[in-house]
């Protein structure tokens, strides 16, 4: 619609302030949860070893270590989570591939941290999909269904 780039974003700066949307509003979960994450990856990687312990967490020996191995369960929840997070939120099926495999090639970047941090990430994500699912219903706002998302188009 606008050929010139600045004057596209002159009118989403006004679209914004018309319906009191703060460009930067998206920035505040991630401003508030990434000093947690590196609060806990500090308090993992120094505890971890001061403390010997032979207590088992679910199917974990030890949750100060990483790895594919260790962390495949979180890997799994994580794909299905930010399928599901991405149909609530999403509106096409572009947006809806783009945004879960940024979750996923994210979740793989984090793999070889320690199961703990996999572990807080996978939970908060898991909360967060409640809240938006939550949200939306309560505001009556429909998302796609994963039958359109893996529906082929016919020709």
């Amino acid at each position: 619609k606008y050929k010139d780039p600045k004057k596209q974003q002159e009118e989403l700066m006004k679209l914004y302030k018309k319906h009191g949307v703060n460009p930067m509003g998206g920035c505040l979960p991630l401003l508030i949860q990434m000093p947690i994450f590196f609060l806990l990856y500090g308090v993992i990687i120094y505890f971890g070893d001061q403390f010997p312990y032979s207590s088992r967490f679910f199917i974990w020996n030890d949750l100060s270590k990483g790895g594919i191995g260790v962390n495949i369960v979180f890997i799994l929840l994580e794909v299905v989570i930010s399928v599901y997070q991405s149909t609530l939120t999403a509106r096409d099926k572009k947006q809806v591939w783009q945004s879960s495999l940024m979750f996923i090639v994210f979740s793989f970047f984090i793999v070889y941290l320690p199961s703990g941090l996999f572990l807080y990430y996978t939970v908060s994500s898991a909360l967060q999909l409640l809240q938006t699912a939550y949200i939306n219903k309560k505001l009556g706002i429909k998302g796609m269904k994963l039958r359109e998302l893996f529906a082929t188009s016919k020709r």
